[in-house]
């Protein structure tokens, strides 16, 4: 999908933005930005200040970049439902996972086209790829353990239940 792309001077950071970024963060999202082009477009009010997608306009500045692609939500910068998507646009990823099976799977054939890894924000994929082996063998079992555990007797059954 195609965006339209707006002037980067007329864009404002929030004031209230609560998420912050490294230089070397913003390093390589200029990176990816001017090897991969545009990924998603910078959100912006209705009053121009930006919703998600500050870094990538920090790393559109350092890229001498005039215009960039973005999309306008119905909401001036202030109100509940802009504050409410700014914060939510930067939480809601927290809470996902990565599956490294298909993850190193993805590796794997970027590795193969003699593609740069580093695009993808992972420095060295051989360390973020944790070791699959299992023990040789599963530890034992410490009766003694047992032995310190206070119990609970059942007055109908006489059954004991740790406490």
């Amino acid at each position: 999908m195609d965006y339209p792309t707006i002037k980067i001077t007329k864009l404002k950071p929030h004031p209230q933005n609560p998420r912050t970024h490294t230089d070397e963060q913003i390093q390589k999202i200029a990176r990816s930005i001017k090897e991969l082009g545009w990924g998603r477009p910078i959100i912006i009010s209705t009053d121009y200040y930006i919703l998600a997608g500050h870094g990538a306009w920090e790393a559109a500045e350092r890229l001498g970049c005039e215009e960039v692609p973005y999309r306008m939500m119905a909401h001036k910068h202030d109100t509940p439902e802009a504050l409410a998507y700014m914060v939510a646009d930067n939480k809601l990823t927290d809470e996902s996972t990565w599956n490294y099976s298909d993850l190193e799977l993805v590796f794997e054939d970027i590795k193969l086209e003699h593609f740069d890894v580093t695009l993808t924000g992972f420095e060295d994929t051989e360390t973020i790829i944790p070791d699959y082996e299992l023990p040789d063998s599963e530890p034992e079992y410490d009766e003694t353990i047992a032995e310190d555990v206070e119990t609970i007797k059942c007055p109908e059954c006489g059954h004991e239940f740790p406490k």
